[in-house]
């Protein structure tokens, strides 16, 4: 795999690479919920997003 930070790009350099964005995903409604429930005043918490994990606050 080559990264190009100018271009901001990914490039796959065997034929057999793939990537998945499943991830990707997952992380980014973590942190939409989060977000959601920050603004609502929610002072600790945590979320798991089958396997993806954010918290906040204490204990």
């Amino acid at each position: 795999m080559l990264l190009d930070a100018t271009n901001r790009s990914v490039f796959l350099s065997k034929k057999e690479m793939k990537t998945f964005f499943g991830a990707i995903g997952k992380g980014c409604t973590a942190d939409k919920a989060k977000e959601l429930l920050v603004s609502k005043q929610v002072v600790a918490g945590v979320i798991n997003t089958a396997g993806v994990v954010t918290a906040w606050g204490k204990k």
